[in-house]
């Protein structure tokens, strides 16, 4: 069973091997569609917030103990940014979950929480110090590239004020990456990162999948392939040129 990745190269370069040369049976559950070839079955569910809200609406009638309920919980907590993007039907997903549970969002996130590593703040410090600024009609969007952290990174970016960030670096497979973009860009282009991230995977080969502010991407180029594609396609969504700012 393959949970909240739509493709073993989405879990692991390694998992992806095993399974071709096991041929092993695959069951894919996710909130995203599933990579096309892959999955023997596919439980997937676009409308859900993650992929724990689908499990908890499977096991909803089954005899659902504690430690699942928590779990589920703070899975679902973790995809809805504490429930601030959450839908009226993952709200009563949550709310039979809490009864079972027994612990407040606060509560739960506490048990969550940890500070960020050494690792992952170098990463970011080092991600903004390395990013290139462009602007693509009224749009800034900033790229950077980092060996570790990607979605850190890009995260970071937008925090800082850019309106779409994205962070890639090299790995194994070619190249990996996330991409997040600020709530005004979203709403007001009306881009979906998910769909923008599978038409890279399509492109480069590979897989990508995500939501509509957040999203991420492992393809068979290198990393200034992978940046030509996100921006090519970006120009192209957004009808502008692309113009570099920094």
């Amino acid at each position: 069973m393959l949970l909240d990745a739509s493709s073993p190269a989405r879990a692991g370069g390694w998992l992806e091997d095993f399974i071709r040369a096991r041929g092993v049976p695959i069951l894919i559950v996710d909130h995203h569609p599933a990579a096309e070839g892959w999955g023997d079955r596919a439980l997937v569910d676009e409308a859900a917030s993650s992929t724990s809200e689908i499990l908890a609406s499977e096991l909803r009638e089954a005899d659902m103990d504690r430690e699942i309920a928590c779990a589920l919980s703070m899975g679902i907590l973790a995809d809805t940014r504490g429930l601030s993007t959450a839908s009226c039907r993952t709200l009563g997903l949550y709310h039979y979950l809490c009864g079972i549970c027994g612990k407040t969002p606060e509560e739960l996130r506490m048990i969550t929480h940890k500070p960020d590593d050494v690792s992952e703040t170098l990463a970011k410090l080092k991600g903004l110090q390395r990013t290139r600024i462009v602007a693509i009609g009224d749009w800034m969007v900033a790229i950077s590239t980092a060996a570790s952290h990607q979605s850190s990174v890009a995260q970071a970016l937008v925090q800082v004020g850019a309106d779409m960030g994205a962070a890639v670096g090299r790995d194994e497979y070619g190249s990996a990456g996330s991409m997040r973009a600020s709530r005004n860009f979203q709403s007001h282009t009306g881009i979906h990162l998910g769909r923008l991230a599978e038409e890279m995977a399509r492109e480069l080969g590979g897989s990508g999948g995500g939501h509509p502010a957040t999203a991420s991407f492992r393809v068979r180029s290198g990393p200034g392939t992978a940046v030509d594609s996100l921006l090519r396609l970006l120009g192209k969504s957004l009808n502008s040129n692309v113009r570099d700012i920094v």
